[in-house]
């Protein structure tokens, strides 16, 4: 009787930790649009790339969709889209200028950068929005666990020159995943 009364307890403590497992866990999109950079006109040159860093709280994102959990607690950090929007095009300056795209990510806890969208060969169309598209395979976690700095890095190759400073906004979205 005593040993049948210890094996329910044991077996209660263990559901009742999955259970709170289970109640700290948090899955979610993040919108990150508040990304602002500047290319540079190119004059003669037919290649771009410019960084930009940006800082983000992910603890307080994180304990806004679950007070128990904290950034630590990342299990996936992945990306769903990347939108780059021309904020000052004009019929001689818009992405039909722009042959190819990569954006990369990175971090002050990992300064290696991933690229985490590609587009290969862009249309030569006027346009001021562009999809660049992402690996939805790549997890970017350990970029995220610990820091505070993120950075955006925008390059590629020019169909042809700009004759201005393109004002680009980054519009990444993320899927997020944590728990205990």
């Amino acid at each position: 009787m005593r040993k049948t009364l210890l094996t329910l307890t044991i077996l209660g403590l263990i559901f009742s930790c999955d259970k709170l497992k289970e109640l700290a866990k948090a899955k979610f999109n993040m919108v990150n649009d508040t990304v602002e950079l500047i290319i540079p006109a190119s004059g003669s040159a037919l290649t771009y790339a410019k960084s930009e860093s940006f800082k983000m709280n992910l603890d307080s994102i994180l304990k806004a969709e679950n007070v128990n959990l904290s950034q630590e607690n990342i299990k996936s950090f992945k990306l769903n889209s990347a939108e780059l929007t021309i904020l000052n095009a004009d019929s001689s300056n818009n992405f039909a200028n722009i042959q190819s795209c990569v954006v990369s990510f990175y971090s002050n806890a990992n300064m290696t950068p991933v690229e985490i969208a590609t587009l290969a060969s862009n249309p030569d169309t006027y346009a001021t929005i562009l999809n660049v598209p992402v690996n939805q395979t790549i997890d970017v976690k350990e970029y995220a666990k610990t820091a505070n700095t993120f950075y955006y890095t925008v390059s590629g190759t020019l169909r042809k020159a700009t004759s201005k400073d393109l004002r680009i906004k980054i519009k990444v979205n993320y899927a997020i995943e944590a728990g205990l």
